[in-house]
């Protein structure tokens, strides 16, 4: 059951992080800033969490899949392994395209070098991020999925 916890808690912290931060923190600091790139000077260090957070969190689901998808019926187990690999290549993606972004960055005075490339590389970022969010919600569904039939695998077992 911890292992369950731990990895709903991992996916508050990296989804909802990453929910929030872009829905409400971002808005407000172009607000108040009135600034793109003084917000993404923020941004950018935010994301070096989140992008751990991702890691982290992908690797716990890895361990809940393989060992609680064995009770579950094979095309949910399949699902589950599509959807994290999705995931993992999206992750893989974002961890690549960060250090482009802030090669970009020139921090005194705030500016941008390759401002072209830096918003083609930053709009990538950006569907990359939206695609996971959205991965992240299917695997969601899928891994309660899972859990639903491992209990009931379970309880299933308890009762002979």
């Amino acid at each position: 059951m911890w292992k369950r916890w731990l990895s709903m808690f991992a996916l508050a912290v990296w989804f909802g992080g990453f929910t929030f931060y872009s829905a409400i923190v971002v808005p407000i600091g172009d607000s108040v800033l009135d600034s793109d790139l003084l917000q993404g000077l923020i941004t950018r260090r935010v994301t070096l969490w989140l992008n751990g957070a991702g890691v982290i969190t992908l690797v716990l689901w890895a361990g809940v899949v393989w060992e609680e998808g064995r009770l579950a019926p094979r095309k949910m187990r399949r699902t589950a392994w599509t959807m994290l690999g999705l995931l993992v290549v999206t992750q893989l993606t974002l961890l690549f395209l960060h250090p482009q972004l802030e090669a970009r960055i020139v921090f005194d005075p705030p500016s941008i070098r390759e401002r072209g490339t830096f918003r083609s590389l930053h709009a990538i970022y950006l569907q990359v991020s939206t695609l996971q969010w959205l991965f992240i919600a299917i695997f969601l569904g899928v891994l309660l999925r899972i859990w639903r039939a491992a209990d009931a695998r379970a309880a299933e077992e308890a009762a002979r």
